[in-house]
């Protein structure tokens, strides 16, 4: 996938490990070890992410496997897929509806001492009905009512509002 690097091996290639990634996503499954847990006898949700014929990965390789393609290629891979939703005519004009989510984060949010930089300076803090209840993004997207197909997705500092930047986007298609 990315450089034109295969993974060879019975476990999931690179293309595989961002379906599922997505796939962990919406279902809101925070812990990767508890999906891949769910994945092992999911045979339903395996064959609609086309890895029923492959091993399921471990922890660590699902993690090395996502750091190497990076934030860039899953953004990619979902700016494809969209394409390819228009192009298929997957998405109606009657109804896009704006779904936000917070995701905790690795970073702590404090600078490090050598750099003085934030290991992560996009996280914020999340704060709900004046109670702190943790560290990490946003995530914002509109998805179309008629397949519940998305057409936008970003993350935000949680401290910031994206409605306008939602807004934005929905007059714009």
């Amino acid at each position: 996938y990315q450089a034109g690097v295969q993974i060879n091996s019975s476990n999931c290639q690179w293309e595989e490990i961002i379906r599922l990634e997505l796939a962990r996503i919406r279902l809101g499954i925070p812990k990767v070890s508890t999906f891949l847990a769910f994945l092992e006898g999911w045979q339903e949700l395996r064959v609609e992410c086309g890895v029923d014929h492959r091993s399921i990965p471990s922890t660590t390789h699902y993690y090395r496997c996502l750091v190497n393609i990076g934030a860039a290629g899953v953004l990619g891979w979902f700016h494809q897929l969209r394409e390819e939703c228009e192009r298929y005519q997957l998405y109606d004009t009657k109804l896009d509806m704006w779904d936000g989510r917070f995701l905790k984060s690795y970073s702590n949010g404090q600078k490090a001492p050598e750099t003085g930089q934030v290991s992560d300076p996009a996280v914020g803090k999340y704060v709900h009905g004046k109670k702190f209840h943790s560290i990490g993004y946003l995530e914002s997207r509109i998805i179309n009512s008629r397949f519940s197909l998305p057409k936008y997705y970003t993350l935000v500092n949680p401290q910031q509002n994206d409605n306008p930047v939602s807004y934005t986007h929905l007059r714009a298609h």
